[in-house]
């Protein structure tokens, strides 16, 4: 009987433990959602791009999400892009990737929508934006759940 009382007692020390944990930061992985992608609008000979027209602009959607839009050259036959993010700290990296391997002499003009949800308002971020592994832009904001459309590059 004693040792059904110590076992006992053990269990519920250990319940105890894991009742009382601070759940307060579980469950806030930053995440992708709502991915789209508009094709090519215009095709333009290789020495008629103009870098100028790029542009990175976000929207706040609720206290929780932010909307990105981005306007990106890409070869021609580009075709098969992909999105990912990770999230360390205040820190969230956005690389966007393609790896088609035929190439045309020709670029056009993207546009890349998505949005990164459950984000912490009036939390700073510093937002680091790559294509192809290689860092192009880096944005530091606050986020306030009321950002309509702020250009950040």
């Amino acid at each position: 009987m004693k040792r059904l009382n110590f076992i006992l007692l053990i269990i519920t020390i250990l319940v105890s433990f894991t009742c009382n944990e601070d759940v307060s930061d579980k469950g806030h992985d930053i995440y992708l959602k709502n991915i789209t992608l508009f094709p090519c609008s215009e095709n333009l000979k290789l020495s008629n791009s103009d870098d100028s027209e790029k542009y990175i602009k976000c929207f706040a959607l609720d206290n929780k999400t932010l909307k990105f839009e981005q306007k990106l050259f890409v070869n021609c036959c580009s075709e098969n892009f992909k999105i990912n993010i990770n999230s360390e700290d205040n820190s969230i990296t956005i690389n966007i990737t393609n790896d088609d391997p035929e190439q045309c002499n020709c670029i056009c003009s993207i546009v890349l929508s998505y949005e990164i949800a459950n984000l912490r308002e009036n939390h700073t971020y510093k937002f680091i934006f790559l294509r192809n592994d290689q860092e192009y832009h880096i944005h530091e904001l606050l986020f306030t759940g009321q950002i309509n459309g702020e250009v950040i590059m």
